[in-house]
């Protein structure tokens, strides 16, 4: 019986030390810590601020236009992309976003495929386009791709 109480003292005071010396490590650690610098704060505070202007302008944020980028030309690339903004904000750190984007459009079939892989592809690319020609109505069709494009690239934010 008296090993028995010996064996139990021992870990019982292990079972007491073991916490209080990780605590002191802790404490030892914090203590050898210093106040953030100057710069770390003003960094900081550069980040809150870009996170406020950027969520009180979502209607004019270029990451909330590249959200809906992908989606037909029927349907706004600015609507959809604040849809998916806000299902993206209401997952859990675990969560995966559910797959059910709309139909995407397809890009467009350029002869140019071919005369990129040569090894001189300016001058044989050259003679495939002046050979083309439906490019003007490729490029009709395909207007509103060169809009969204330009429309992204004019969003100051």
């Amino acid at each position: 019986m008296r090993r028995f109480l010996r064996v139990m003292k021992w870990i019982l005071i292990s079972l007491l030390c073991i916490p209080i010396s990780l605590y002191f490590i802790l404490l030892l650690i914090n203590f050898r810590d210093s106040p953030p610098s100057e710069l770390a704060q003003n960094y900081l505070a550069d980040i809150a601020e870009n996170d406020n202007a950027l969520s009180n302008h979502l209607n004019d944020n270029a990451y909330v236009f590249v959200l809906g980028f992908d989606v037909s030309n029927t349907a706004s690339p600015m609507d959809v992309g604040l849809e998916r903004l806000k299902k993206l904000q209401h997952l859990g750190v675990m969560d995966k976003p559910q797959d059910n984007q709309q139909i995407r459009f397809e890009k467009p079939q350029l002869p140019l495929e071919q005369c990129i892989k040569e090894d001189d592809f300016l001058s044989s690319c050259n003679v495939m386009l002046k050979q083309e020609n439906n490019l003007n109505a490729l490029l009709d069709e395909y207007n509103w791709l060169i809009v969204r494009y330009q429309q992204l690239l004019n969003i100051g934010t």
